[in-house]
């Protein structure tokens, strides 16, 4: 009797192991939701201005933002608006497009998705929610939607990302503008969308908490 005991326990603690394992797996499985490349400026914001012309651009796959114009992304407050351009496609990148609204950029709130059913261009345009002094005096931190294809990648492939940025845009005070970019990511897996504001996932504090959860169900079913 004491033989079986012992084998029976010993079966329920395989089970609650596998259970205790396949729970831990989960919880690493989730942490791998999307594949996101993040890039930050050394300097949080990155700022241009204040000034009548204030400008600075980015590319997409560098942590280097500029105020000479020299990025794939330029950002341009003068006269009241917001404008988005682009410069010649580097080597590579191959193309780039804006998500946009009615022809121009559309701002976008954190957290709203970015992929392919949104409408896509090849030019910027003015942003509407930055025309004529929009955000001055808060300064209010909004994203803005692309998609580029790099070299290496089919021409009906895409990559998603975001930038987030703020910009204090004046038409009574024209010498007073301010544009800011605080971080722009992208995720690495192509033709799947993009969250505005996403980070990557800690993946290793995700694997030590999977590994610490397995333990302690495996020490909770050893005292049982």
């Amino acid at each position: 009797m004491k033989l079986e005991k012992s084998t029976q326990s010993s079966n329920r603690f395989s089970a609650s192991s596998k259970g205790g394992f396949a729970l831990a797996m989960t919880a690493l499985a989730s942490s791998a939701k999307a594949n996101i490349e993040l890039f930050v400026p050394s300097t949080v914001p990155f700022t241009e201005g204040p000034g009548f012309f204030a400008s600075l651009s980015f590319d997409p796959l560098s942590t280097t933002p500029s105020t000479s114009g020299s990025g794939l992304i330029n950002i341009s407050g003068c006269g009241g608006t917001l404008g988005f351009t682009t410069n010649t496609v580097t080597t590579t990148i191959n193309e780039l497009q804006f998500l946009t609204d009615f022809g121009n950029v559309q701002t976008l709130s954190f957290g709203e998705t970015i992929d392919a059913t949104d409408t896509w261009s090849a030019s910027g345009g003015t942003p509407n929610p930055f025309a004529d002094g929009a955000y001055a005096g808060d300064d209010s931190i909004v994203y803005f939607g692309y998609r580029f294809r790099t070299d290496t990648m089919d021409s009906d492939d895409w990559l998603y990302a975001y930038g987030e940025i703020s910009g204090e845009i004046f038409s009574e005070s024209p010498t007073e503008n301010t544009v800011s970019i605080y971080k722009w990511a992208y995720n690495s897996d192509e033709n799947v969308g993009i969250t505005a504001g996403a980070v990557p996932e800690p993946a290793a504090f995700s694997a030590f908490l999977g590994v610490f959860v397995l333990g302690v169900i495996l020490c909770r079913r050893r005292l049982k």
